[in-house]
């Protein structure tokens, strides 16, 4: 005579609670790779944005044997450079871009002297002693023909721009006219984090 095997209540409710288990691992199993699934496809930081233009590697050029900006360039050498190019009788939009330099620079506190300011007269007008005497420490390249500044990456004026240059003498950004200053502030700012040693 076979046996019949009985189940109990208890036997029940362990094997629903065993599968809800299961279920629930699986669940917490999957989040996480269902989770950065969905912050890729969806969610764009706005932290990681930079404010100014990218200039890209394929837009680099070095400055020719005998071109006056490789000399400078190399006497900036190991630092993050705030760079403009314009006439050396400087208009108000050119004296409103060395400002941003003085400014932009000095709003980094004690990273400041990682910074330098370079202004690249394109003509053979020299600044104003008033002139450079409020904006004392930019430094100038005197640059008339310069295949180099020439060759700048630009799609407007290239008085238009303010350059971002790392310590390698690399174009980093420019940042045409019009330009929010608060947010060159903040990609200088990051740039220089992230270049920290030590």
């Amino acid at each position: 005579m076979s046996e019949e095997i009985h189940q109990s209540p208890n036997d029940d409710k362990r094997r629903r609670s065993a599968r809800i288990h299961i279920a629930l691992i699986g669940t917490v199993a999957v989040f996480p790779v269902l989770g950065s699934f969905l912050l890729y496809q969806f969610w764009k930081p706005s932290a990681f944005i930079n404010h100014g233009e990218l200039i890209a590697a394929t837009q680099q050029i070095s400055p020719a044997a005998g071109d006056p900006m490789g000399a400078a360039l190399k006497d900036l050498s190991g630092k993050w450079t705030l760079a403009t190019v314009d006439s050396g009788a400087c208009d108000e939009h050119c004296k409103q871009k060395l400002y941003y330099l003085r400014q932009i620079r000095l709003t980094q506190g004690k990273e400041m002297d990682r910074i330098e300011r370079l202004w690249i007269v394109t003509d053979g007008v020299a600044p104003t002693q008033s002139l450079m005497k409020e904006y004392q420490g930019t430094k100038i390249a005197t640059a008339p023909n310069s295949t180099w500044v020439a060759g700048l990456p630009v799609t407007a004026a290239i008085t238009d721009y303010i350059f971002i240059i790392d310590p390698l003498g690399n174009l980093v950004l420019r940042y045409p006219r019009g330009f929010n200053p608060t947010g060159m502030k903040k990609d200088l700012s990051r740039l220089l984090r992230a270049s920290r040693i030590g």
